[in-house]
């Protein structure tokens, strides 16, 4: 392979839709790549491809294919991960090379396949029920099987000290990252499962609030209470200086009468001696009153 000056890649390249999507079925014959053509022999081999036949369209400027090119410093291009990272230190320099593969894909662990010059990624599916959609010369068409898709991989590299922001990062890891397969999601970063510091702060809050409100709603309610059973004491009970009640007579009571027969008034004789009183020589005279009972 040959070695080339590296460029900088420090800004996020983003590659067309078709270089993330479209699969291509592709036979090597003597180093070199069939696209748009079907070659037959016994000296062949085939892969399917991610990406169009025009593969200049989905790398960063100044990408060169068939050599050891890298990128330093670099970044991931848009939809792509580092799928494998190795730390290199020489005297007081650590640099870091990783592999950037496009999502759910990782780096090739074998070097010496036909395709991994040009693919350095590579998505398995162990399904024997995986349906794999391609365009063939120019043909779509499809085969079922268990089987995987390679796809090109972007070299970069980045020295210690160097703020290089990893912002495309899928995954990282210092050795190789196995990426889910073409028909699962992306596995999200791990978490350490329990409550960031804000959210603890907030169900504390939360909580200590709720008490108080609970404690005022029960000194309220029992202040209520108490205020009441005072007005209907007070209301109920009677004064000392109030008048007793007046005793009524009973339906039955009659009031007494005096006998019919009760003794009729006693009349003087007619024939009575008068009798004459002198009081300092004056003569009065005293009769008894004759008519009907008077006292």
């Amino acid at each position: 392979m040959t070695t080339t000056t590296p460029l900088p890649l420090t800004t996020t390249f983003s590659p067309p839709e078709a270089c993330m999507t479209d699969t291509w079925f592709i036979e090597y014959v003597s180093g070199i790549n069939y696209y748009t053509e079907i070659i037959t022999g016994t000296n062949t081999s085939w892969w399917l491809s991610l990406g169009p036949t025009k593969t200049s369209t989905c790398f960063p400027s100044g990408y060169q294919t068939n050599t050891d090119f890298y990128y330093s410093p670099g970044v991931c291009p848009s939809g792509y991960w580092i799928a494998q990272e190795t730390v290199l230190t020489t005297g007081t320099e650590t640099e870091t090379r990783g592999t950037c593969c496009p999502n759910n894909y990782q780096a090739q662990t074998e070097t010496n396949l036909a395709w991994y010059t040009h693919n350095a990624c590579t998505s398995y599916n162990p399904t024997s029920t995986q349906v794999w959609k391609f365009t063939k010369a120019g043909t779509t068409s499809s085969t079922t099987r268990a089987d995987g898709i390679n796809a090109p991989g972007i070299s970069i590299r980045w020295k210690e000290g160097e703020v290089v922001p990893q912002t495309s990062t899928f995954a990282s890891s210092t050795s190789i990252a196995t990426a889910p397969t073409a028909t699962e999601d992306p596995t999200p970063p791990e978490s350490n499962g329990g409550l960031s510091t804000g959210a603890k702060i907030g169900i504390g809050v939360g909580v200590a609030v709720g008490g108080i409100v609970i404690i005022a709603l029960l000194a309220f309610f029992c202040l209520y209470r108490r205020k009441n059973k005072s007005s209907e004491l007070s209301g109920s009970e009677n004064p000392r200086s109030e008048m007793r009640p007046v005793v009524e007579l009973s339906d039955n009571y009659r009031p007494a009468e005096l006998q019919a027969s009760f003794a009729r008034p006693v009349e003087m004789d007619g024939h009575g001696q008068q009798s004459d009183l002198y009081t300092r020589g004056l003569q009065q005279r005293w009769e008894l009153d004759t008519g009907p009972g008077k006292f």
